[in-house]
């Protein structure tokens, strides 16, 4: 009996060197995220074990916003940045900082209009506000000042951010506002949206797909500390990348999350995001995403001329110097096509 327990405890002590083992070959990767329901391809991959059978241990980290994102990856404090194109990125690439936008994370295809702009109810029920042209003086919120998406929108009411008061709050704080009567109109992305709607309180004005169809509204960033110095980490975790970003392509049917595996991406999103109710996932216009994670290169184009245009950009920068597309398409070639599987 002695020798069976010695032996059973023996074998314990193996497997659990063989996992200590096993985690300790893993090449640790830090991703910076938004911790938003964009993230999804990126949650997929880890739970699914895309990065682990790439040898990778992904390490998420959240923050406000992608711009607090740049100076970390260009650094390598940070590996990689998952959120919006800022134009800190292509200022810092002009400086000579080596950051390369290698992917898409998100953007809104036709149906899949993920952000909105709104304006307050009792605005639209006075008369006052029936369509953008009318925002002209209004006070607007937005995630981040000189906000291109609602600049995209002023753009189809004739307007520019230069004739709205403009007002910097997060999400949640928009909410609140655009409640509260401090604000007059919001630019919300979901689950944000579906949640003001349900107050009563506000109309939707304009849906993402149609303010700027297509439009990429977040990316994958590579720092250049981490490209040189994991460079077989760099080109393994695109393929693991692409996997997720195909897995959450499945769900996403008729402008919903649906399908035979809906319940374990809602279960998944649930995990990793700050919402615990699965019928909110089922009720908002998800964000689209290409299943090849190509880079929009024209959707780029359009928000650096922004920039320049707002002086937020002061040089010659372009959008080629941002970017490097070499491994989408490697890990292509791995992957073949895409072949949806719903």
């Amino acid at each position: 009996m002695r020798t069976l327990i010695a032996l059973a405890a023996a074998l314990c002590i193996g497997i659990a060197s063989s996992r200590a083992s096993a985690a300790a070959d893993l090449v640790k990767v830090t991703v910076g995220t938004t911790g938003s329901q964009s993230d999804a391809p990126l949650d997929i991959a880890i739970e699914k074990g895309y990065f682990r059978d790439e040898g990778l241990e992904v390490v998420l980290n959240t923050f406000d916003s992608a711009s607090n994102m740049v100076s970390l990856v260009g650094t390598g404090q940070l590996d990689i940045a998952a959120g919006n194109v800022s134009p800190g990125l292509f200022n810092a690439v002009e400086r000579g900082i080596d950051l390369k936008i290698v992917a898409s994370k998100s953007s809104e295809p036709k149906g899949y209009g993920y952000s909105s702009l709104l304006v307050r109810k009792a605005l639209w029920d006075s008369g006052k506000v029936r369509s953008i042209k009318d925002l002209r003086g209004l006070k607007v919120g937005e995630p981040s000042l000189r906000s291109n998406l609602v600049e995209y929108a002023l753009e189809k009411g004739g307007l520019t951010l230069r004739d709205v008061q403009e007002v910097q709050l997060s999400f949640g704080d928009q909410l609140v506002g655009i409640s509260s009567g401090s604000l007059d109109a919001a630019m919300l992305a979901e689950p944000w949206v579906t949640r003001a709607l349900a107050t009563g309180g506000v109309v939707r004005l304009i849906q993402g797909d149609v303010i700027a169809p297509n439009h990429m509204m977040t990316s994958i960033i590579y720092g250049g500390p981490f490209m040189k110095s994991k460079p077989d980490a760099a080109r393994k975790f695109m393929v693991a990348y692409i996997k997720g970003v195909r897995y959450y392509s499945d769900v996403l049917d008729n402008g919903r999350i649906a399908g035979s595996k809906a319940d374990d991406v809602i279960a998944i999103l649930m995990k990793y995001t700050g919402i615990k109710d699965p019928s909110i996932y089922r009720s908002i216009t998800p964000n689209g995403v290409d299943p090849n994670a190509r880079v929009n290169i024209e959707s780029l184009k359009r928000d650096l001329q922004f920039y320049k245009d707002f002086a937020l950009v002061k040089t010659d920068v372009t959008v080629e110097q941002a970017v490097d597309l070499s491994y989408v398409n490697d890990a292509l070639k791995t992957l073949g096509p895409y072949r949806p599987q719903r």
